[in-house]
């Protein structure tokens, strides 16, 4: 629970404002832009193009450690 906790607020803190702004979940960002769940993310074929189309970047996120 304190991982989603922490996530929340480290996504909260990233993306404070703007366009962009993190207003809650489920919130999927690619390159730094978030996703609108109804037209670009609804199902996993949408997720796998939105992926897909976007344009090269910089990986700046990692998995989170695995909790026995």
């Amino acid at each position: 629970m304190r991982q989603i906790l922490d996530a929340t607020a480290a996504a909260g803190e990233r993306y404070p404002d703007g366009a962009n702004a993190f207003t809650g979940t489920p919130a999927i960002y690619v390159d730094g832009e978030l996703l609108d769940l109804r037209q670009q993310a609804m199902t996993r074929d949408d997720l796998r193009d939105a992926v897909v189309d976007a344009p090269p970047g910089d990986v700046d996120t990692s998995p989170v450690e695995s909790v026995p």
